[in-house]
């Protein structure tokens, strides 16, 4: 039997009711599917990027980790447990803003955790941790809170220099006429009978 079907964004392709790991640079492409019965062969035209025996019922994960080798991994660490370290590593002293950001936002604390170090990529790191500091001063646990702080420190605080206007049409400005406002009075109309 030969069929086509396109890989998951999780790196696995589904066969009867199974899923097939594929190499990680092929997720998201059209694979063809090809089996004997007895084993599943996964790939492009005669190009065999992924043998599998067929496993025996449903729900299952079949995984070859040869199909991981070489992935980048996230930059940080998956479980909330191992990026509070990182965290206060990166904005020492602030035990008491990780702290509020675990109580107030406990179902997504690591991807605020996240979002807040992935400012170091566009500030330094200094000023997120002052802006992190001054947050925790003011009690602010949202990120956009540090995210302001951050962009007003930015910023640059001089006004932008005025360009001389260099407009080959002259602006002559006309006298202006006072005129009573009488001239602008509504003449009633007269009144039409039926």
């Amino acid at each position: 039997m030969v069929a086509t079907a396109k890989s998951g964004k999780d790196g696995s392709i589904s066969f009867r009711g199974n899923r097939d790991s594929v190499p990680y640079l092929d997720r998201g492409r059209e694979l063809q599917l090809k089996t004997d019965g007895a084993a599943l062969r996964i790939g492009v035209g005669d190009q065999v990027m992924a043998p599998h025996p067929i496993a025996p019922g449903r729900g299952r994960m079949i995984r070859r980790e040869e199909h991981f080798t070489g992935m980048p991994l996230p930059a940080y660490p998956p479980a909330l447990d191992g990026l509070k370290p990182q965290f206060l590593h990166t904005f020492p002293g602030s035990e008491a803003f990780r702290a509020g950001i675990l109580r107030v936002k406990a179902g997504n604390a690591r991807a605020h955790l996240v979002t807040r170090l992935n400012l170091t990529q566009r500030y330094p790191a200094a000023l997120v941790a002052e802006a992190v500091a001054r947050a925790q001063q003011s009690g602010a646990d949202e990120v956009k809170t540090v995210r302001h702080l951050c962009r007003a420190q930015a910023a640059p605080t001089a006004p932008a220099p005025q360009v001389p206007v260099t407009s080959p049409h002259l602006m002559v400005a006309e006298p202006v006429v006072v005129r009573p406002l009488t001239e602008y009075a509504l003449v009633a109309e007269p009144e039409v009978s039926r």
